[in-house]
């Protein structure tokens, strides 16, 4: 949702420029990204968009930035050509990834250790909604609609709201997100290599636990990780 100070600012600009469309613009997975690649990466590549938005933002156009990765557009004219651009060139760039997971097994004074890896891809995408606005009292109700579908997954179905048009810019809607223990071979016990564990902590979907085997009880500890490929 907008904050009020900032609903009020776009307001102000927009007055003179009605009626026009108002867009959404959302990078997906950002959480993902910043597990993987880190916090600094991320803020460059909010950066770029924040370039590439520009590229195509004209004369009596508008653009905002109004949350951690969201972006409130405001268009005279069918933005259609102009934010699939922008989708577009944001998207075109993919990361390459060495991902995979390690663990390490304790039975009495004994360790042993195993991995396995891959080579992964993270793409770069982003879901954009937009919408017919006709005068400032919509600005509130419309754009909180169009932030509740924007924040919708990235190929998820669109929520229920009352406007009747509203339309969707997905990139990489049928690309898989890949977190780092995504198509790896499931994790094995070092010792026994058997592969239920009783996890005492922890979350094995993304970062890691600390257990027990269940066949042979070796204390195991598990992590994932991801390293840039240069």
């Amino acid at each position: 949702m907008v904050h009020p100070g900032k609903l009020d600012i776009i307001r102000h600009y927009l007055e003179p420029y009605y009626p026009g469309y108002i867009a959404v613009i959302d990078i997906a997975a950002l959480k993902i990204r910043n597990d993987l690649l880190g916090h600094l990466i991320v803020d460059q590549e909010i950066e770029e968009l924040e370039q590439i938005i520009n590229q195509y933002i004209e004369k009596k156009e508008f653009s905002i930035r109004v949350g951690g990765d969201e972006w409130l557009l405001f268009f005279p004219n069918h933005p259609e050509k102009q934010l699939q651009s922008i989708a577009n060139k944001y998207s075109k760039k993919e990361i390459k990834l060495t991902v995979g997971w390690q663990c390490e097994a304790k039975d009495k004074s004994v360790i042993k250790k195993t991995q396995a890896t891959r080579d992964s891809t993270l793409y770069r995408g982003l879901k954009i909604c937009y919408t017919s606005i006709k005068n400032n009292s919509e600005i509130e109700t419309k754009s909180e609609i169009i932030f509740n579908n924007v924040n919708c997954q990235l190929g998820s179905d669109m929520v229920n709201c009352p406007i009747s048009v509203i339309n969707i810019i997905e990139k990489h809607k049928k690309k898989a997100w890949q977190s780092i223990n995504l198509n790896l071979p499931k994790i094995y016990c070092p010792f026994c290599h058997h592969q239920e564990f009783n996890w005492i902590d922890g979350d094995t979907s993304l970062f890691g636990a600390y257990g027990n085997c269940n066949q042979c009880e070796a204390e195991v500890s598990f992590s994932n990780f991801c390293q840039l490929v240069k």
